[in-house]
């Protein structure tokens, strides 16, 4: 058994942040602190699906958000071509810092899940 009583571990996720507000604090929350390895884990609240509330005329309202995923019958926090700009942009300014990244992915967790895979709604 290795002791890793050496390893310093600092998180710097914040609950309910979007990849936006993890961009904008990377180099205070996470640069600064000059790490070896990062490891990103993002995306949950960014796809977090939102209900669209119709006024009764045809209209909504209450939308917490106003995306391109709407066309397709989705309301999201953040679009995914927002998503991937800001995605690539974090592992672009921690490369550029010399620093090793593991990326991981999520699990949905919550929602119809027929939106994710038919296999899951048991399709």
């Amino acid at each position: 058994r290795k002791d890793y009583s050496n390893v310093k571990v600092i998180n710097s996720g914040i609950g309910g942040d979007t990849v936006i507000d993890a961009f904008n604090r990377l180099e205070s929350d996470v640069i600064s602190f000059e790490p070896h390895l990062v490891i990103i884990n993002l995306g949950l609240n960014d796809g977090w699906i939102q209900e669209v509330v119709e006024d009764g005329n045809g209209g909504e309202v209450e939308e917490p958000s106003d995306n391109e995923n709407k066309e397709i019958g989705l309301n999201t926090n953040v679009d995914l071509e927002t998503f991937k700009k800001y995605y690539c942009d974090i592992i672009e300014i921690i490369e550029l810092a010399d620093i090793k990244i593991i990326l991981m992915g999520i699990n949905p967790v919550l929602g119809d899940p027929s939106l994710v895979n038919d296999n899951i709604a048991g399709g």
